[in-house]
């Protein structure tokens, strides 16, 4: 389900959404790595779901977590997420917006549910997964037992 406009100049336009919430560039790559590997589906969505397995922070800086999306959102998934990510949504927070979206939960714990808002694409060159990238807000909906940075005390993220 690629949108031909998502192969243009007009990619990086923010459409969709409350300017008012989010980081005011006209480029929702701009703080990105390599974003021509990034195929846009859609400019700004909202969806839930369960986090999966311990975050980690990748090589770019990025913090990434998986998410088992609600029902209601299982539409998001590709074939990559449900053959390489095991039924998960990827979701990434790039350096520049991590103290703004970490800073007021901390960060997530393995069963949280949370609601993710971002830009949702298709990653060209991972397995051809979906994902939240960037993510721009991050809200914990219901907590898991344990919290931020307990719950990772001993876990190895897969």
């Amino acid at each position: 389900p690629f949108e031909p406009q998502s192969w243009s100049e007009k990619r990086w336009e923010q459409k969709d959404v409350n300017m008012a919430s989010l980081t005011p560039t006209q480029n929702v790559f701009e703080y990105t790595h390599t974003p021509a590997r990034l195929r846009i589906v859609k400019t700004y969505i909202e969806v839930t779901g369960t986090v999966k397995d311990p975050p980690k922070v990748e090589s770019d800086g990025d913090y990434c977590f998986d998410i088992i999306p609600d029902k209601k959102f299982e539409y998001t998934l590709g074939i990559g997420n449900l053959i390489l990510r095991k039924g998960a949504l990827h979701i990434e927070v790039v350096p520049f917006d991590q103290e703004k979206v970490l800073g007021p939960i901390g960060g997530v714990c393995p069963g949280d549910v949370v609601r993710v808002k971002g830009v949702w694409v298709v990653d060209t060159d991972h397995g051809m997964w979906a994902e939240i990238h960037p993510a721009w807000e991050i809200e914990v909906l219901d907590a898991a037992e344990k919290r931020w940075p307990e719950c990772i005390f001993g876990l190895e993220p897969e």
